[in-house]
């Protein structure tokens, strides 16, 4: 599937949770929804450069995921995605640290997500 990568930039950049808890953040952002990838670059609270292609310096951290666990995630009733972690459901790699840090600004991108998901813009199957 090919994702609007810039469409997801301005969501994410316009999206307040996103904005203000990655103000301090400069680092890579891997997101795997089953087959898709998504590496996000930023830098003092915006999504800079958001592309499929793998980018050689890695990640800071990733969230990862099959279609159960995202769509747990991404629970139209609530964001779930704390509970999708602690059940195993989703898999965080990388810095641990700096992705318990930036928990408010990824819950700015799952809001962002599930918005794109509902629009039928991200498609979440294995």
């Amino acid at each position: 599937m090919t994702l609007r990568t810039e469409e997801l930039k301005e969501r994410l950049n316009s999206n307040p949770d996103f904005s203000a808890s990655s103000l301090f953040f400069d680092g890579i952002i891997l997101i795997e929804i089953c087959s898709l990838a998504i590496w996000m670059k930023v830098f003092m609270g915006r999504a800079i450069l958001v592309t499929q292609k793998p980018l050689p310096f890695g990640y800071t951290f990733a969230v990862k995921g099959t279609a159960e666990g995202w769509g747990l995630a991404m629970d139209e009733r609530k964001d779930r995605l704390r509970e999708a972690v602690y059940k195993g459901k989703l898999r965080i790699e990388g810095n641990t640290l700096e992705f318990t840090r930036m928990t408010k600004a990824v819950h700015g991108l799952m809001k962002v997500l599930r918005e794109m998901v509902t629009e039928g813009l991200i498609t979440i199957e294995d």
